[in-house]
């Protein structure tokens, strides 16, 4: 063999290994930069799944403040509890929900203790009675009864009620479908 050949064989050896250098060397650089882009994705997840968490967080420290000042609203000495036992065809059915009202501030809460399930369609409208006419305090929707829900405010009501009314309420009270009532005393 000449020299000459021998230099060639050589070189196409390292050639060779130069190659297979290089495409392993280009291998081993894409699956590190798809290993990078797949931790840099999982960290983007883990800090969007962060930023839920944080976010559920919040709104419960929120809800919890506005818990807590409606329950010293209620706890307040000038706060008149009031039970509103069933009326009309609900007077022997066992509902009652809970009214509060500030004799100071004039604010209305209201809790459905034990009304009974209406439809989507309906809501209850809370009624207060100030010189022997209705007055609209709001409605409350099936899902709201079940806390503390402030209503409008009132000056001097003689009495409460809750009727049954459609989704929205009425400018009057539907006197068949009033389910509980009381007077303030």
């Amino acid at each position: 063999m000449s020299t000459s050949s021998k230099s060639n064989k050589g070189l196409y050896i390292i050639i060779v290994i130069l190659l297979i250098s290089t495409l392993g060397l280009g291998y081993l650089y894409l699956n590190t930069y798809s290993v990078a882009i797949k931790m840099h994705n999982d960290d983007k997840a883990e800090v969007f799944q962060s930023k839920k968490i944080i976010d559920s967080l919040t709104t419960l420290l929120n809800n919890m403040e506005e818990e807590q000042q409606l329950m010293s609203s209620v706890a307040n000495p000038n706060t008149i509890k009031l039970t509103l036992r069933g009326a009309g065809a609900a007077a022997e059915s066992g509902q009652d929900a809970t009214v509060f009202w500030d004799k100071e501030t004039k604010e209305t809460y209201i809790v459905g203790n034990n009304l009974a399930e209406i439809t989507d369609e309906k809501d209850y409208q809370l009624w207060a009675i100030v010189d022997e006419k209705p007055v609209d305090l709001g409605v409350v929707s099936k899902k709201g009864l079940k806390r503390i829900t402030v209503m409008k405010n009132i000056e001097s009501p003689q009495a409460f009620a809750i009727t049954v009314e459609p989704k929205g309420g009425s400018q009057s009270p539907t006197l068949e479908q009033m389910v509980v009532a009381g007077n303030v005393e």
